[in-house]
């Protein structure tokens, strides 16, 4: 789906969370479609770029957190919207677990500060970025309301 107008306002994510202990939950703020990761990653690899300290690739931007042992699943997406919140204002926000993730091939890096920061990398060029991918692992289906 590529008219994200089209999407869908949920309050929570349609498809269940299946997380072991230890393993990464992502969270997007919105926009995560394709239009946007590409000024996104652009706009990051320049900045980066301008202050002398060239990134090896473009990258989008998410933030993770791992479950804890003893956590379940509504805890740790509670503890992650609250985290993303203290950083970054949006009305939505889509989540994406680590076996979704690396099923569609993508890996992350910490991109401290905060801890809880990461980059996804794309590609080397601009080219051979995976952004199409990107917005489908992310979900173009629907976005989940952020709590008041």
């Amino acid at each position: 789906m590529t008219d994200t107008q089209s999407m869908s306002i949920v309050d929570s994510r349609s498809k269940p969370l299946v997380l072991e202990v230890g393993e990464y939950l992502f969270i997007r703020l919105w926009r995560w479609d394709e239009e946007r990761l590409v000024r996104d990653a652009e706009d990051d690899f320049y900045k980066k770029s301008a202050s002398g300290n060239p990134p090896p690739y473009y990258s989008i931007s998410v933030f993770a957190l791992q479950r804890e042992e003893g956590e379940c699943v509504d805890d740790l997406v509670d503890r992650l919207v609250t985290q993303t919140q203290k950083r970054r204002r949006s009305k939505f926000y889509t989540l994406v677990t680590e076996r979704e993730m690396r099923a569609a091939g993508f890996d992350w890096v910490p991109a401290p500060p905060p801890p809880d920061h990461f980059d996804v990398p794309l590609g080397e060029s601009m080219a051979a970025a995976r952004f199409s991918d990107l917005a489908v692992t992310f979900g173009n289906d629907e976005k989940i309301r952020m709590p008041a």
